[in-house]
């Protein structure tokens, strides 16, 4: 399945490249401009919004965290107006470790790691520029929608207590 999305990112940088090329000498974007760019992006899930686990069956008490981790992303957005664009925004998956963490420190191990997930967030946003193109600074807004696949799902077996 990354294979596909792999080739599709490969594909749509191929097919914009042209475009991108034929870039104005304005400062920033006009209609009509393609953008491609390419970077680092994080995910940083909040794991201090789960409730406690365990306390069942020899299960300490727990909490589940969740890793951050950093992945290359790409996106390329297309400017329909002066100041509008709209966004596609995909990445390489990022691999989130899952671990158990005592809810009271001093109540057991450190962690101990429950499992991993790949995830695959590509994301369409419309982006709004408010500064126009005659700007040299370009910051922007946007708002989208987010379908995150998950896959390479791995439970661990959580140690027996001594």
């Amino acid at each position: 399945m990354y294979s596909k999305v792999l080739k599709a990112m490969v594909v749509a940088t191929l097919a914009a490249a042209p475009f991108a090329a034929q870039a104005d000498s304005a400062p920033g974007e006009q209609k009509g401009d393609w953008i491609v760019r390419v970077g680092f992006s994080q995910i940083d899930p909040k794991s201090e919004n789960l409730m406690p686990v365990g306390g069942v069956a020899g299960i300490p008490v727990s909490t589940l965290v969740v890793d951050s981790d950093i992945s290359p992303t790409f996106d390329v957005t297309y400017m329909f107006t002066n100041t509008f664009g709209v966004e596609l925004l995909l990445a390489y998956p990022f691999t989130h470790g899952i671990d158990l963490r005592p809810y009271n420190p001093g109540s057991g191990p450190a962690k101990i790691r429950a499992g991993n997930v790949d995830v695959l967030p590509p994301t369409l946003s419309l982006v709004w520029r408010p500064m126009g193109y005659e700007a040299a600074v370009q910051p922007y807004i946007g708002a989208g929608i987010n379908y995150t696949m998950f896959s390479g799902e791995e439970v661990r077996g959580i140690p027996a207590r001594a």
